[in-house]
């Protein structure tokens, strides 16, 4: 106890002189070394998360599809390595090889008849004003002055390129680094995936080493349930969004609407944020749609809609369970607090951390009142 106590107070006396460092207006000096600090860790951090997706893969291999392979532990492990490891390669290569042209072509069909979609934007504005008895006129002269034409479009694409072009140096390096921290976060996924039980050990000697018995035991503890809601929460999600998407696509490819693959792919991917994740993918979807083929445009909506209500009272629950165990409110609230401070994935990761936070404290409020007596709470 008194290790934990002597422990605890320097970890205080740390935190403290990080405050008052930041106080004294030297954040910009402690922002720049967190940026290196990202930087050099950048492919470490990449090659944990590789592992943590691949984790689930490696461990259906080895206990399903190698379960009664007659050789040693360690040779199933590291064919269920290699098989996690294939398994990912194919993936991204159907992203690359099947989504990609065809994605690009998307994009580039919906750029050259932007000025088609923009025609029927504005006539889609002036009928709806009409029907209002708005001044059309007035809609016009807004619409003309704050969203611009097809030739403006043009000439801001081309002024966007040609000041891209003296960049092509920087580009080159920045692809180059990329491409160095993906190799070196492939081989990192590798080692971790090879011995990740020797990780799992280590962590526990060190855990128990630095504090008493009963605190490191409950330290533990909270780190297997920490691993298992991020683990529950981040695959279901990606499969659940997976699927999704696959719907989408299969819906909108039925009903014959526009840029189908596109569309999908939009709302497969914003469906993995949770809560506003479904609002975010349908509106420039819908958008998409309104412009391209105003006829369907409610027909779009709605069909999101149903299949929104699909995924959050039927597919979401059977593949989530309860992972996450956080109301509605703490939900909401975990998402604009992690998003605000670290972007679209902080809106993936802070439901996880903060359902494991929210259990903390709860776990702590229960055994709290039952070491009280007479306490009756209304």
């Amino acid at each position: 106890m008194r290790k934990d106590i002597i422990l605890l107070l320097h970890i205080r006396l740390l935190l403290l002189f990080l405050l008052d460092f930041i106080s004294l207006k030297r954040f910009d000096i402690v922002k720049e070394f967190l940026d290196k600090l990202g930087g050099i860790l950048t492919p470490f951090v990449m090659g944990f998360a590789f592992a943590f997706l691949l984790r689930s893969p490696m461990r259906f291999i080895k206990h399903t599809l190698l379960k009664n392979l007659p050789v040693k532990e360690e040779t199933k492990h590291f064919l269920a390595v290699v098989g996690a490891m294939i398994f990912g390669a194919i993936c991204v290569t159907i992203f690359f090889l099947l989504l990609v042209p065809q994605l690009y072509d998307s994009v580039m069909t919906l750029y050259s008849n932007v000025r088609l979609y923009i025609d029927n934007f504005n006539h889609i504005m002036v009928d709806v004003m009409e029907k209002l008895n708005l001044d059309s006129a007035l809609v016009i002269e807004y619409i003309q002055k704050y969203i611009p034409d097809a030739e403006k479009l043009s000439e801001i694409a081309f002024n966007t390129l040609s000041s891209l072009i003296p960049n092509v140096v920087t580009a080159t390096i920045n692809v180059a680094s990329l491409t160095l921290n993906t190799l070196i976060a492939l081989i990192v996924t590798v080692y971790f995936l090879l011995d990740i039980e020797g990780f799992k050990y280590q962590t526990k000697r060190a855990v128990y080493a630095f504090f008493e018995n009963e605190t490191a035991a409950y330290l533990v503890s909270v780190g297997r349930m920490s691993a298992r809601i991020f683990n529950d929460f981040i695959s279901g999600k990606i499969i659940d969004s997976i699927i999704i998407g696959i719907l989408c696509y299969i819906g909108m490819t039925l009903f014959k609407m526009p840029y189908s693959l596109l569309i999908s792919v939009i709302v497969g991917v914003t469906n993995v944020i949770p809560f506003f994740g479904p609002f975010i993918g349908a509106i420039p979807g819908a958008f998409i749609v309104l412009v391209s083929s105003p006829n369907q445009a409610i027909w779009f909506v709605l069909f999101i809609l149903a299949l929104q209500q699909f995924d959050g009272n039927i597919l979401g629950p059977r593949i989530l369970g309860d992972s996450i165990g956080l109301p509605a409110v703490w939900i909401m609230f975990a998402i604009l607090i992690s998003g605000g401070l670290f972007g679209l994935s902080g809106m993936l990761i802070g439901v996880p951390t903060f359902s494991v936070i929210y259990f903390l404290v709860k776990e702590k409020i229960d055994n709290n009142l039952s070491k009280k007596q007479n306490v009756i709470i209304e």
